[in-house]
């Protein structure tokens, strides 16, 4: 509330239909203890009496409420009074003991004695309850309720016909913040810098809000759902659009209790609604970016960097000295969580993603550290879209630098040492050696540790244009180098694509992933994608030759036309592609899966267990 109001406070009271045959008597009472303000006669449209009452109160109501029977469905007296000397107390009421202002309750109690009982009466027990009635009722909230009065002289009345607040959506943002701002307690948790571009972005076009009182707001923004998965998102119509606004209830552990209740003490308004104070704000942003997102998106960078300086973290912390930034970030976020005595909490919500590997660090490195005896293990990758399902490492083992690839698919990680040993036994210039493995039959410890290559994605590269035609010309002699590889060796890689391939610093291409590798002539599907045969389907992406089928000489093909033909190494191109064209059909393979039989063939099979007769069981067959 607005600062150097005058002393007392401003209530009201309802009279609703089945109440107004005492309404003369009530007023003449009113009178005698309070100042009446104003009185206003409303009649909401029959259609949305229910849920006019359920957005009120607050409490999911059916069609034909009891409560809706009890206070009766026609026009009811909405009075405006002021309480110049106010009084509070805790008092019992529906729902426990309640500090409240005695005043008004008192006179609530007996008005309701007058008209039979119940709750045909409704009247604020605080100027919280006030601000939350006033705004939903009339569409005006306490301060400038008190503002519109305040030269008043005399008692008005008003006749009127609208129904609660946003009960046919909303006519602005602006409009339903406003409601917002006076009937619950929240903050929108990001995105609203520029409310126009956010919800503009059919990905991202939705609003977060961080409530203590979901029940409550689902009914104020008056949404509907669309997810069969019950998902916290409503589609609420604002001006001309249809908006989802997701709800983040406290209650369902997506960040620590601690932390949100803090949060939403210290929330700050903005641009008429409720933000995070700006070092909450950062923290959120990226706890959401690295715990509840599976990799980082490139405009949360942007956003952090700018927090980063605003909270000055720069005075203690320089990014130069982070590979990435959200290195750097997650460390800090770690540091404010133990000094807030906060957790990292995993949410009950299925669809809300928890980053569990992100704390594995700690148990990954000791493992390494102790087993093996790696030093200096750094993380690597951690916030990049292309490495899910693993977590990658770089570490020393004496002076020789290792990267190490840990998870993976099952046991993918022993057929990924055996292929990327076999292939490098034949060409060390284009493949990664690797060094050792371990797999002990869980999906706890599994890994394949190489030598380190410094280098780019080919990927990378080639969609940043920062290949050199000498560069290109190097890549189209080695990846026929790479074609023969696999011949000689009867290998079918099944992943060749450019995010596969890293050009080194000594501009050597080499071919990495083997997880998925198989020997053309001795073709034996891996035990675990048996099990989960859809993820075999999409292996090399488009650069692959079809659903379930896979023929490297042709994948190898595609790449080259992504890395393009230039007269300056025409020769070399040609010479390539020629090669691997030639050689189209040697290492394809067709995954073909185990079919199982019809129910009629299963019965014949059956059936001729028991009948001798060949006579018999080639009419059975014929059945069939």
């Amino acid at each position: 509330m607005q600062k150097n109001m005058p002393k007392g406070e401003l209530h009201l009271m309802v009279l609703w239909a089945n109440a107004r045959h005492k309404e003369k008597e009530i007023l003449e009472d009113i009178g005698n203890h309070l100042k009446i303000l104003e009185c206003y006669d409303i009649k909401w449209t029959d259609k949305s009496v229910s849920d006019n009452f359920s957005r009120f109160y607050g409490v999911k109501l059916g069609k034909s409420s009891a409560k809706a029977k009890e206070c009766g469905t026609g026009r009811f007296l909405l009075i405006t009074l002021w309480d110049e000397a106010p009084r509070y107390e805790f008092v019992q009421t529906s729902r426990g003991h309640d500090y409240v202002n005695t005043n008004i309750f008192s006179l609530k109690e007996k008005y309701r004695s007058w008209t039979g009982g119940g709750s045909k009466i409704h009247a604020t027990n605080s100027v919280a309850e006030t601000n939350h009635d006033l705004t939903l009722l009339l569409g005006i909230n306490y301060d400038d309720y008190l503002l519109k009065t305040k030269d008043q002289k005399q008692q008005e009345k008003h006749l009127l016909n609208q129904d609660i607040m946003g009960a046919s959506g909303w006519k602005s943002l602006d409009e339903l913040f406003y409601v917002l701002n006076a009937t619950s307690e929240y903050v929108v948790l990001r995105g609203f810098e520029n409310f126009a571009q956010t919800l503009s972005d059919k990905n991202h076009g939705d609003i977060d809000l961080l409530v203590s009182d979901y029940a409550n707001v689902v009914l104020i923004v008056n949404g509907k759902t669309c997810f069969a998965d019950k998902r916290p998102h409503y589609l609420t119509k604002i001006g001309e659009q249809e908006i989802y606004i997701d709800l983040w209830n406290v209650k369902n552990s997506y960040h620590d209790l601690l932390w949100e209740s803090k949060i939403l003490k210290d929330r700050v308004l903005f641009n008429g609604f409720y933000i995070p104070k700006k070092e909450d704000y950062f923290y959120l942003l990226i706890y959401h970016a690295t715990i509840n997102k599976r990799y980082v998106a490139e405009d949360y960078y942007k956003t952090a960097e700018k927090l980063f300086y605003d909270l000055k973290l720069n005075e203690k912390y320089d990014l130069q000295n982070y590979e990435d930034a959200f290195d750097l970030y997650f460390e800090l976020l770690k540091d404010f969580m133990k000094s807030n005595g906060y957790c990292f909490t995993k949410p009950n919500d299925p669809v809300v993603f928890f980053h569990e590997d992100l704390f594995q660090d700690s148990l990954i490195r000791d493992y390494l550290e102790e087993r093996y005896f790696l030093r200096d293990i750094k993380r690597l990758k951690r916030w990049s879209s292309s490495c899910a399902g693993y977590i990658y490492f770089q570490a020393f083992s004496g002076d020789e630098k290792l990267f190490v690839k840990w998870g993976g698919i099952g046991d993918s990680c022993v057929n990924e040492y055996v292929y990327a040993a076999k292939l490098f036994a034949q060409n060390q210039h284009n493949f990664i050696k690797p060094i050792f493995f371990r797999y002990d039959g869980n999906d706890k410890t599994k890994f394949v540790a190489y030598e380190f290559m410094e280098g780019d994605c080919l990927e990378k590269l080639l969609s940043s244009g920062s290949l050199s035609n000498e560069d290109k010309r190097t890549i189209v002699v080695q990846l026929k180098n790479i074609a023969q590889t696999l011949l000689n060796a009867d290998c079918v890689h099944r992943d060749i694509r450019p995010a596969n391939f890293i050009f080194t610093k000594q501009k050597e291409l080499k071919l990495m992933d083997a997880q998925f590798a198989v020997s053309a002539s001795h073709y034996k599907e891996l035990s675990v994608l048996k099990k989960n045969r859809a993820m075999l389907r999409g292996l090399g992406d488009k650069f692959g030759y079809q659903d379930y089928m896979w023929d490297d000489m042709y994948s190898i093909s595609k790449v080259m036309e992504v890395v393009g033909r230039d007269s300056s190494y025409a020769d070399e191109y040609d010479d390539t592609m020629n090669f691997v064209r030639s050689n189209i059909g040697r290492l394809r393979l067709i995954y073909k899966a185990k079919k199982k039989s019809s129910f009629a063939k299963r019965t014949v099979k059956f059936l001729s267990l028991f009948v001798p007769v060949k006579a018999w069981r080639k009419k059975l067959r014929k059945l069939v």
